[in-house]
């Protein structure tokens, strides 16, 4: 492979990835989440954008990357019970968002289609 077509292919791959942090980033702005235990909202996320995400892609794509700790809450069971529920920071679900976008589609292509938790729901 010449190195002209190497730098191009590179930059291809470079602009899908950030393509998928972006996607997921919305996924997640579209999903409304508590901030977790930065105190960090979609909101203030936005203040930064650009270089938030960016930053995320980068520490991504060189395996420096490390989710922060998860905030945890309480909340009301039916039966009156509670159960501790996980809140992870905007660029822990951005990061869940991109590892999905590319574990999926490789696991859907094993998942045998008999398997429970591969089909339709019923309801």
């Amino acid at each position: 492979m010449t190195k002209d077509k190497y730098v191009v292919l590179k930059a291809y791959k470079e602009a899908k990835d950030k393509y998928v942090v972006l996607k997921a980033y919305k996924e997640a702005k579209a999903n409304r989440g508590a901030p977790g235990i930065d105190k960090q909202s979609i909101s203030v996320f936005e203040m930064d954008l650009k270089n938030n995400l960016y930053q995320l892609w980068n520490r991504m794509a060189s395996g420096s990357y490390f989710p922060a700790a998860t905030r945890y809450v309480e909340i009301d069971k039916s039966d009156g019970g509670k159960r501790i529920l996980g809140i992870p920071t905007v660029k822990d679900r951005i990061a869940q968002g991109v590892a999905k976008a590319y574990i999926e589609p490789r696991l859907e292509e094993v998942f045998h289609e008999d398997s429970p938790s591969h089909q339709t729901p019923c309801w």
